[in-house]
């Protein structure tokens, strides 16, 4: 994720059918991260986009994106799996009841950059994780449980 903190260009895609809960969760994030570094940052919604490009750094939000198959295919070559009631690292697996995850990898149309797709199940959480985020840039994923959030499970892609 340091990749994608530290790069002058980064896009951050909003699902635009989220429920509202969540979509104002997801944009508040987003505000505070484009606050903290004007310019180099751009919001989108999803539905605003035929495709993600490939010339910078994107963040995927939320598992109502219309993009979420990024995902898909970015972790197939990693032994990772989502599905909207479980996340899979290995050999660790956690519900996703109460939780929020964050997956790096390459982007599939230019492995030179690099997405990150952020659900979380809290929309309490996101004033929390865009405080924490930064802090954990050494790790391809991570997930977070409750409103505060606090770290469960963290690592790093091979």
């Amino acid at each position: 994720m340091s990749k994608v903190f530290g790069s002058e260009k980064i896009l951050i895609v909003l699902p635009s059918s989220a429920p509202d809960a969540y979509l104002n969760m997801y944009t508040a994030l987003a505000n505070q991260w484009s606050g903290e570094d004007e310019g180099k940052i751009e919001i989108r919604q999803d539905n605003q986009m035929l495709e993600v490009p490939s010339d910078r750094e994107v963040w995927l939000l939320g598992k109502q994106n219309r993009f979420k198959a990024y995902l898909d295919s970015g972790i197939v070559n990693y032994d990772a799996s989502v599905t909207d009631s479980m996340y899979r690292f290995g050999q660790e697996s956690v519900s996703a009841e109460n939780k929020s995850v964050i997956i790096a990898f390459k982007n599939p149309r230019n492995p030179e950059h690099s997405m990150v797709w952020l659900h979380s199940e809290v929309p309490e959480a996101g004033d929390g994780l865009a405080r924490k985020l930064p802090h954990y840039g050494k790790y391809s994923y991570l997930v977070f449980e409750g409103s505060e959030p606090t770290n469960i499970v963290k690592g790093q892609w091979p």
